[in-house]
């Protein structure tokens, strides 16, 4: 009984075997589970051992990557900073995202910076060195070598070196500043880059419109063309003492004679010290005011000389509001970009007259006559004082002149017309004097001769000072080669230089007449004598005259 029992348990154990669990030995699969397979002696699960993926022996592995098996399908998780870009799983995650030029950062992300050879640098992509003549002057890889430094005008040779050249839209040639459009009315004369367009053709004598193009010795560059400069002489005497005319003449500036003008219309009666001056825009000479052969003052009619008509014709204009009276030795400044005439002083009588302190202003386009109410101090009475208007400061500038009293004047004084007030210049200055000459139309005020009043003789001047309106103070410079000393001399700016006409030196023992024309460039200080002087009697030689020069509109 007992063996019958033990046959029984050795045949139930051989019929029924035991499933091997993973891992398990096995000589077959079907000594694994149903969901293992036998691989290599050992029951596996195909479907997620990376030794044997969905087959015995199919191993998964990848470069660059940690390998797992899903589903029975090998697949790689690639290592931080690489990439599977050819999507073979053979070569697992091939591309190094950090330092691959093709791939940089990302698959397919070319770092190909523009003019420039490309370096990935820890997945960013970085400008490596850039192409011959390019650079890279925003900073930025992006763009890569952005700016062509042969070309570009802000980078020209070298990022940051901008072409900014005077006058002139610049431009960048071969890595080089070079001057491009000149502004209008300037030129590039001299080739130089540095400079940009260094020379202003409306008005340099030696380019006068263009390079190269110069005027003669007796032209004035104006307006961009050469123009022969031309002076009107009126009225005054042939020596002092004489008899005044009304007579005009011409001077073109180089000939030696004064030419006699026919003249229509009404003109003024003869007459000596006078004001005059040119209005640009109304193509006109104005006159007022002087002495007879009395020496008494001349009615305050105002009179207008237009040399444009043939023949030049004489015509009186009507004025409104309160003006100047009978008056002669007045001084006056014209103030072209208003078109105002500003008078002040004059004395009743040439000689031994009763002058005034008056500031009379003619606004020319209306013909207007103001007499504007001062605030403070103001200059006490005078005539043939010097005045002139500083266009730069816009101040009416007031020196001298002869007193009530008869004594020279010293004191300097300065009118502001948006203020109405008067400022006296405490600094000394040129001291008395009388019949000394501002150049009218130029800035900054320059005073030149005159003499005393009192004395025998009189002392006669040749020195040159000028004056800051604006900070109250006088400069003495020095000019060589200038002319002799004399007073009753004109002043005024013909092409833009200063010039100095005719004048006298008369104190009772010598008596010298000058009709001679003397051009002073500023700031070079160098007189040019443009006219010589004629003998006594020639044509031109007057004391007590006005000069005016004709400007084009």
């Amino acid at each position: 009984m007992r063996s019958w029992l033990v046959v029984l348990l050795v045949f139930a154990s051989s019929a029924c075997p035991r499933a091997a669990t993973e891992n398990e030995r096995c000589t077959k699969s079907a000594d694994c589970a149903a969901t293992l397979t036998c691989c290599a002696g050992a029951c596996i699960d195909v479907t997620r051992d990376t030794r044997h993926c969905g087959a015995c022996g199919a191993a998964c592995g990848a470069q660059n990557a940690v390998a797992t098996c899903q589903a029975g399908v090998c697949r790689a998780s690639c290592l931080e900073g690489f990439a599977d870009c050819n999507a073979t799983a053979a070569d697992g995650c091939e591309v190094d995202l950090r330092s691959a030029a093709q791939h940089c950062g990302a698959c397919d992300a070319r770092c190909e910076p523009a003019s420039a050879t490309g370096a990935c640098v820890g997945g960013q992509c970085a400008v490596g060195a850039c192409q011959s003549g390019f650079a890279n002057c925003d900073g930025r890889a992006a763009n890569g070598c952005e700016v062509a430094l042969s070309s570009d005008v802000m980078n020209c040779g070298a990022c940051d070196a901008r072409c900014a050249l005077p006058f002139t839209s610049a431009r960048c040639l071969a890595s080089r500043c070079a001057v491009g459009a000149c502004e209008t009315g300037r030129a590039d004369c001299n080739a130089q880059p540095e400079d940009g367009c260094e020379v202003d053709t409306t008005d340099a004598e030696a380019h006068c419109g263009g390079c190269g193009m110069p005027c003669a010795a007796d032209e004035r560059c104006v307006a961009s063309q050469c123009r022969v400069l031309e002076l009107f002489v009126f009225g005054g005497m042939a020596t002092p003492g004489d008899a005044p005319t009304n007579t005009v003449a011409r001077l073109q500036l180089g000939q030696r004679s004064f030419t006699a003008v026919t003249t229509t219309g009404a003109a003024p009666s003869p007459r000596a010290f006078h004001v005059a001056t040119w209005d640009v825009v109304g193509s006109r000479v104005l006159v007022l005011g002087g002495s007879s052969s009395s020496g008494v003052a001349a009615a305050p009619d105002l009179f207008a000389f237009d040399p444009s008509l043939t023949p030049p014709a004489w015509s009186t204009l009507a004025t409104t509001g309160p003006g100047p009276a009978a008056l002669t030795g007045m001084a006056a400044g014209w103030d072209r970009a208003n078109r105002r005439w500003y008078v002040f002083g004059g004395s009743d009588r040439a000689l031994g007259g009763t002058p005034t302190a008056t500031l009379s202003v003619l606004d020319a386009a209306t013909l207007a006559w103001a007499q504007p109410a001062a605030s403070g101090a103001t200059p006490p009475a005078r005539a043939f004082a010097s005045a002139s208007f500083d266009e730069a400061s816009a101040r009416f500038v007031l020196h001298g002149g002869v007193g009530a009293a008869g004594q020279a004047l010293g004191d300097t004084w300065v009118f502001n017309p948006a203020t109405t007030t008067w400022t006296a210049v405490a600094m000394s200055g040129p001291g008395p004097r009388v019949s000394s000459t501002f150049f009218e139309g130029a800035s900054p005020p320059v005073l030149f001769g005159g003499s005393d009043a009192t004395g025998a003789p009189l002392t006669h001047f040749d020195d040159l000072w000028e004056l800051d309106p604006l900070a109250g103070t006088w400069t003495q410079r020095a000019a060589p080669n200038g002319p002799a000393a004399r007073r009753w001399a004109v002043g005024l700016t013909l092409g833009g230089v200063r010039h100095l006409v005719g004048g006298a030196f008369d104190d009772a023992q010598t008596q010298t007449l000058y009709n001679d024309v003397w051009a002073l460039p500023w700031p070079s200080r160098a007189w040019q004598q443009v006219r010589s002087n004629a003998p006594v009697g020639a044509s031109g030689v007057r004391v007590g005259f006005t000069v005016v020069g004709r400007e084009p509109r």
